[in-house]
């Protein structure tokens, strides 16, 4: 039971320190689209995407207006296009991501990609809100701050599960997770590289950055899996550059490099991130790049992955405005030495010795 005080700080929260809900999304499988003929596979996706999640951008902004939450984005997570284009006779890929874009617009979501094999609630909150709760507590040592976070991290949670079963009831579907991660926006106050600088460190990027994203990584999961059963996703903090404004700053004076990036990528729940580099790097350059952090989820057993976006006709140095919650992306310097000779060789490297773990 919430007691009063626990309101109150809740709408706190919410005024003050940037608390949301970044998404719920509506998981439905497409496989029993599948057919030979692209024409039927489409018209068996739109009907179904469009029949699933009619209700889901009203619910949203029910759920809003009862409890006065916002709810940034509402959108639908469906089985990846290539499993539905492989099953076909030469379909044209490019007729079903048009389809895709045609059901978004009638259903009114923010976006429709990726998998999930459940309706669920996916649930990203603030960073602010967790930058607040440590500023509080200045002279806390290392292992209290991990508490802090904890705690902020339950109370977050609670309502992310609050709003998500809730969802689930009015859409009558199942519900499957929460997924508690700290999504950084553009906007003032709203930045996981804030929450680092939160902690002691003059600027993200600087010695210790590792070690504090660790922290808050670690904290951030178990302060939600004690808040609710059915915390899933990666969970944890993104660390996007372009979409951050601390991450902006750092790498703007230069004190964030990919190479610093590529380390925080060990310790936290993502890849390299929304990451712009010149536009004449070459492929052999980002190819190594790539599998230096598929080297890193390979050994450590976690998801990775690599967002880079080679920004033609400029250079180190520069700017790239995607606009919107994609923020600004200065161009990153890349390492000029070669690795080309090792990426041409071919072949690929053996899977890691993980028996010995055991």
């Amino acid at each position: 039971m919430l007691n009063t005080s626990d309101i109150l700080e809740t709408i706190r929260m919410i005024q003050d320190e940037c608390l949301d809900i970044r998404t719920i999304t509506m998981g439905i499988s497409l496989l029993d689209c599948c057919a030979e003929d692209m024409n039927t596979v489409c018209d068996r996706v739109y009907e179904k995407i469009t029949r699933k999640a009619e209700k889901l951008v009203a619910t949203g902004q029910q759920i809003e207006t009862e409890y006065g939450i916002p709810i940034i984005n509402k959108r639908i997570s469906i089985t990846p296009a290539a499993m539905l284009v492989s099953a076909t006779r030469g379909g044209d890929p490019v007729l079903l991501a048009r389809t895709l874009q045609r059901a978004a617009e009638t259903t009114g979501v923010n976006f429709i990609g990726g998998f999930s094999a459940l309706v669920h609630k996916g649930f990203s909150a603030g960073p602010g809100v967790v930058r607040a709760a440590i500023e509080k507590y200045p002279d806390a040592t290392i292992d209290e701050l991990a508490n802090i976070i904890k705690r902020t991290a339950f109370k977050i949670t609670r309502m992310g599960q609050l709003v998500g079963t809730r969802a689930s009831k009015m859409l009558g579907v199942p519900f499957g997770i929460v997924d508690l991660s700290l999504a950084p926006t553009p906007a003032v106050g709203d930045s996981v590289a804030h929450i680092l600088e939160g902690m002691g460190l003059s600027i993200c990027g600087m010695h210790g950055t590792t070690a504090a994203l660790a922290l808050l990584n670690d904290a951030v999961k178990k302060g939600g899996v004690m808040a609710s059963s059915s915390v899933g996703g990666l969970s944890g903090a993104f660390i996007p550059v372009s979409e951050d404004a601390g991450m902006i700053d750092a790498a703007n004076s230069g004190v964030l490099s990919i190479e610093k990036l590529e380390a925080m990528t060990a310790v936290c729940s993502v890849g390299l991130d929304m990451i712009v580099i010149p536009g004449d790097t070459p492929a052999s350059t980002i190819s190594a790049i790539i599998a230096d952090e598929a080297a890193i989820g390979m050994v450590n057993s976690k998801t990775t992955a690599v967002r880079v976006i080679p920004a033609i006709g400029k250079k180190e140095g520069e700017e790239l405005d995607f606009g919107g919650l994609f923020g600004v992306g200065p161009v990153m310097p890349v390492r000029r030495e070669s690795a080309e000779k090792f990426i041409a060789r071919g072949g690929r490297i053996p899977a890691p010795m993980q028996s010995l773990k055991n």
